[in-house]
């Protein structure tokens, strides 16, 4: 399957209003999860910050999901844990943390399993008809991080990228990613600091973007 089928798949069956709803959660669920960390000390608030986050983004992503008629969303377990999938037509879609801006996910069982059929399905009508597989896209986000200390305690509460990625099979790379950021900077920019001048916008997209992007 081609870049652009792919992107055509997710265009059809992921409506707009839900991936903006999702790049709204990201910093949400990052959010909530820096304020419930405060009463910790910095060790332990970096150690649980991460599932805090988790906790409440799996939520978040029923939530979306119940907005719009064509979308499910469903708890599975795997692994004894649980996560959230969004179904929309013939996709299934999965959120996952990494360090930096698309990094790869860790290849899990349960991955390998959502993924088997990725790289595989063709848009032709006909062949959707007998080829009814599953689509695995992945939900990426990372956190923001920043060099100036004083900066990064000021701010390390905001989401620093959320990508769709939709990997290959075997999981060892990603066959195509949008960038949520670049797509909906609207939704971005709200949830920044109101002082940052535009200057520091540019310079936080840029650095939301993934190593090697242009």
């Amino acid at each position: 399957m081609a870049p652009h089928e792919i992107d055509e798949l997710i265009s059809n069956q992921l409506p707009e209003g839900l991936l903006r709803g999702l790049v709204q959660a990201v910093f949400t669920a990052r959010g909530l999860a820096w304020e419930e960390c405060q009463r910790l000390a910095r060790p332990e608030a970096e150690n649980v910050r991460p599932w805090i986050a988790r906790a409440h983004l799996e939520g978040f992503l029923r939530n979306v999901a119940e907005r719009f008629p064509q979308v499910s969303a469903t708890v599975e377990r795997a692994s004894n844990w649980n996560h959230t999938e969004i179904h929309a037509g013939r996709l299934i879609l999965t959120q996952n943390s990494v360090p930096t801006p698309c990094a790869m996910v860790d290849a899990s069982d349960f991955r390998r399993e959502l993924a088997v059929n990725n790289g595989q399905i063709s848009l032709l009508p006909e062949l959707q008809e007998v080829d009814p597989s599953k689509f695995l896209v992945l939900l990426l986000h990372s956190q923001y991080r920043c060099v100036d200390p004083e900066q990064q305690e000021m701010n390390g509460h905001l989401a620093g990228s959320a990508y769709l990625a939709v990997p290959a099979k075997d999981l060892n790379g990603y066959l195509h990613r949008v960038n949520l950021f670049d797509r909906f900077p609207d939704v971005v920019r709200a949830q920044l600091p109101a002082d940052w001048t535009d200057a520091a916008v540019v310079s936080f997209m840029g650095q939301a973007r993934r190593i090697g992007a242009a």
